[in-house]
């Protein structure tokens, strides 16, 4: 698999659980290790399979589409990102947001390096 370092972080508003925003990030990243740091929920990994929860929610959604244009708009040098739909992860479906202001509560960014950041997009989304 290709090497690729996958961050996801979401906020952690005064009326939310921390430990609640950790298992929305387990849902969708259930091979990353995750933890709350600075009043933020991390989930880090050195893998791209472990975005493979993510890959199959969105192929069973027919949004691969979408998260391909997402991934490749968003690409600059090695390093592109995308939004999830916080709310939608905890119910372990990654649901894309074009715009952080469509998650209530503030999306969970997924940010992806890689040397070879086109070849992930083609994993990831299904068009390679």
């Amino acid at each position: 698999m290709i090497r690729c370092r996958v961050r996801a972080e979401a906020g952690i508003s005064p009326s939310e659980s921390p430990a609640g925003v950790l298992r929305a990030l387990r849902a969708i990243l259930p091979d990353c290790e995750a933890q709350v740091r600075e009043g933020r929920a991390l989930a880090l990994s050195d893998n791209a399979e472990s975005l493979d929860a993510i890959r199959k929610s969105m192929a069973a959604r027919l949004s691969l589409g979408s998260l391909d244009r997402t991934l490749r708009n968003n690409t600059a040098g090695s390093t592109t990102w995308f939004f999830l739909n916080r709310q939608a992860a905890f119910a372990g479906v990654a649901a894309i947001c074009e715009e952080a202001a469509e998650s209530p509560l503030g999306p969970i960014t997924i940010t992806l390096t890689s040397p070879r950041i086109r070849d992930v997009i083609g994993w990831l989304a299904g068009s390679k």
